[in-house]
C-alpha cells in the first residue's frame, strides 16, 4: 500500500533444519517502509531448537536502513538475540570508473543466533545449547572488523581486518577476483582470498563459468588449510565442484561436492522456487556423516 508517496511491504520467514536427533525453526516476520532514496525496517523471530530433552528458545530482533543516490549509499543494521547486540554498517562510493566500499561490524561475546548470516570474517568458533554434543558455528559472536574493497571494471581487491574481543590480536585477509568475458555469451570469474589467524592461515581458489547470464559451472576451486608447519590440515582442507541449473529465474536446482583432504565427502543437492505469488521456498540435503535436511519458506507480501 502507499502512504504519502511512500511503500510498506512486509514479509514472513519460515525456516526448518532437522538432523538426527534434534530439529530447528525459526518462524519471524517484518515490515519494510521505502519512499524515494530511503529505506528502513524492523523484523522480529523466534528460534526454537529441541534436541532430545532439551528445549533452547531465542528471541531476536532488527532495525535496518539504506540511503542511496546515484553515486554513494549508506546503510546499517542493529541486531539482538536475547539482548546481545550487533551492529553492522557499510558505505559505497561510486566514481566515473571504479567503486569504493567500506563496511564496518561489532558483536557481543554472547551474540550466538541459530540463523545468522551476519557480515564478519570467514573464520569461526561454535557453541553447544543445553551442553549437547550438537553445535552451530557462530562467526560474529565478539568480533570486530573492518573491510575496503576497490572495484574497477574486471578487477576487485579486497582487504579485512578483525579481531576478537577476548584477544589483541589482529587478523588479516586479501581477496582479489577477476572477471572476464570469453566471447560475446560466456563469462568467467577467478578468485582467491588468503586468510591469517594466529599462526595458521588458509588459501582459497576458485573459478566459474556463466553463459548468457546463467552459470554453466558456478564454481570450482579448493580450499587449503595450513598448520603452523605449513602443513595441510587435511579434514578441513578440502576441493570442491558446484552446479548450478536455472528454469527462468524462477526454479534452481544446484548439486554440490566437497571431497576432503582426509577421504571423507559432503553432498548437496538442493532446490530454490521462486513463485509469482511471492513465495520462495528453499530445501537442501546434505549427505555427510548422516543425512541432514534444511527447509525455508518466506512470504513477501
Amino acid at each position: 500500500m502507499d502512504v504519502k508517496n511512500g511503500s510498506f511491504g512486509e514479509r514472513f520467514y519460515y525456516s526448518e533444519k532437522k538432523y538426527s536427533s534434534a530439529k530447528k525453526i525459526f518462524i519471524g516476520s517484518g515490515v519494510v517502509f521505502k519512499k524515494r532514496g530511503l529505506t528502513a525496517g524492523i523484523s522480529a523471530g523466534l528460534n526454537n531448537f529441541d534436541n532430545l530433552d532439551v528445549v533452547d528458545k531465542r528471541f531476536t530482533v532488527g532495525l535496518n536502513f539504506k540511503i542511496e543516490n546515484k553515486l554513494s549509499s549508506i546503510a546499517g543494521e542493529y541486531a539482538s538475540v536475547e539482548q546481545s547486540g550487533g551492529l553492522f554498517l557499510k558505505g559505497l562510493r561510486w566514481f566515473d570508473d571504479m567503486a569504493i566500499s567500506t563496511e564496518f561490524w561489532r558483536y557481543s561475546d554472547n551474540f550466538n543466533n541459530y540463523n545468522c548470516s551476519g557480515p564478519s570474517a570467514t573464520d569461526y568458533s561454535s557453541f553447544y545449547p543445553g551442553g549437547q554434543e550438537l553445535g552451530f558455528r557462530s562467526a560474529q559472536a565478539g568480533e570486530t572488523g573492518l573491510a575496503v574493497n576497490f572495484t574497477r571494471r574486471y578487477l576487485s581487491i579486497g582487504f579485512q581486518f578483525w579481531r576478537q574481543s577476548y584477544e589483541r590480536q589482529v587478523k588479516s585477509s586479501f581477496n582479489l577476483r577477476l572477471f572476464g568475458r570469453l566471447k560475446d555469451n560466456l563469462s568467467a570469474v577467478f578468485q582467491t582470498v588468503s586468510m591469517f589467524k594466529d599462526q595458521n592461515s588458509y588459501l582459497w581458489l576458485r573459478t566459474g563459468f556463466w553463459q548468457d547470464e546463467r552459470p554453466l559451472l558456478k564454481r570450482c576451486g579448493f580450499k587449503l588449510y595450513f598448520n603452523e608447519n605449513a602443513k595441510i590440515i587435511g579434514n578441513r582442507s578440502y576441493s570442491y565442484i558446484d552446479f548450478l541449473y536455472g528454469l527462468e529465474g524462477q526454479l534452481n536446482i544446484f548439486l554440490k561436492l566437497r571431497n576432503y583432504s582426509d577421504g571423507k565427502a559432503r553432498w548437496f543437492f538442493g532446490e530454490e522456487l521462486n513463485l509469482t505469488n511471492g513465495i520462495n521456498i528453499n530445501a537442501e540435503v546434505v549427505i555427510f556423516k548422516g543425512k541432514k535436511v534444511n527447509l525455508k519458506i518466506e512470504k513477501l507480501l
